[in-house]
């Protein structure tokens, strides 16, 4: 659960803001999304190994 205080001079928009970045960093957005489509096991095998060979790429170009 994401919960942000409201600083006295803090306007709504700020912590608005602020808020929808906890919600990012959380990852409540991208859960939901995930769960409002249902994969086939064979689909979901499909997308984390595309997201692993991605990540292995990305990891060679920066040389990391």
């Amino acid at each position: 659960m994401v919960r942000v205080t409201i600083g006295k001079d803090e306007t709504i928009e700020k912590a608005l803001k602020r808020f929808k970045r906890e919600c990012n960093k959380a990852g409540i957005l991208k859960s939901f999304k995930r769960s409002s489509v249902y994969l086939k096991p064979s689909e979901r095998r499909r997308l984390e190994q595309k997201s692993r060979l991605r990540n292995i790429r990305q990891s060679q170009k920066f040389g990391l």
